[in-house]
């Protein structure tokens, strides 16, 4: 059995962005996105890593947002983004949890803006 997330931790308003085909000045396809989804997530964990590369800091953060399933969170994939308190995260997996269509985590690395 399944232990589920109690609905006040999902405090945390989120948007779910997708990628569309867009074109630029001069017809050159341009990635841009736009808003598939709101929700309210609880985020579960946080984990922070700061190092130096090719001589420039740089930081990866990994957060794990916990949504209620729903027709939008269902649809939710790796080509996504997720946007909260105005940081973009690239989500690196969608897990269904003990696949009983209940909750999802999606796993979130933060990108540097």
């Amino acid at each position: 059995m399944i232990k589920q997330t109690p609905i006040g931790e999902r405090r945390h308003p989120i948007q779910i962005l997708e990628p569309v085909a867009a074109l630029g000045a001069w017809n050159n396809p341009e990635p841009s996105w736009k808003v598939l989804a709101w929700m309210r997530a609880a985020k579960k964990s946080h984990t922070g890593r700061e190092f130096y590369q090719a001589q420039q800091r740089r930081n990866d953060i990994t957060e794990i947002f916990n949504v209620a399933y729903t027709a939008q969170s269902a649809g939710i994939t790796q080509k996504m983004r997720l946007v909260c308190s105005g940081q973009i995260y690239e989500i690196i997996d969608v897990d269904d949890l003990e696949g009983v269509h209940i909750e999802i985590d999606i796993v979130c690395k933060g990108l540097i803006s």
